[in-house]
């Protein structure tokens, strides 16, 4: 373990959790492969 605090989980908070989990989310990759997300209001 390290000696400092990690980041492992990014949590989203919202009052329309429904909402959130039915709008469109696009995963996508950086010019090194990296994936991330994008989710579209």
């Amino acid at each position: 373990m390290p000696d400092y605090p990690q980041f492992l989980h990014t949590v989203l908070d919202t009052t329309d959790v429904r909402g959130l989990a039915e709008e469109p989310l696009y995963v996508h990759a950086d010019p090194a492969g990296h994936p991330f997300c994008i989710f579209v209001a």
